[in-house]
């Protein structure tokens, strides 16, 4: 998460250097982006295999991630019918991420031993 905030809040810096730059906060973005759904997912299905409704889990994640999605998309088109900067989209999306990386941060260190319990009673 905290690389995601980190390649969003360059996206306007590396815009201004060059279009060809922007690419890789760009590839940043869309390879951790997508990364992070996958341990996110398996933390799912562990923390809910033994009510055997993993699955279900996983799907209504899913779901709200693609709602998310979808709301962040329609903010940041109402934003630009009020013609405010694009780098807004993206310091704003940033400051989410930053958000979602400090809420791990704290979770993680609330049950720092969680993941290596799961691993060792496998």
């Amino acid at each position: 998460m905290a690389i995601l905030a980190v390649a969003l809040f360059l996206l306007p810096a590396t815009a201004a250097l060059g279009a060809w730059l922007v690419m890789l906060p760009i590839a940043v973005w869309g390879a951790v982006g997508w990364a992070l759904q996958v341990p996110q997912n398996n933390e799912l299905i562990h923390a809910r295999e033994q009510q055997g409704d993993g699955n279900l889990a996983v799907a209504l994640n899913e779901s709200a991630l693609y709602l998310g999605s979808a709301i962040g998309a329609a903010l940041g088109g109402v934003l630009l019918l009020q013609q405010w900067p694009v780098s807004v989209l993206a310091s704003g999306a940033g400051i989410v991420a930053a958000l979602g990386a400090l809420v791990q941060l704290l979770v993680l260190r609330r049950a720092p031993t969680a993941g290596r319990v799961r691993a060792e009673s496998h």
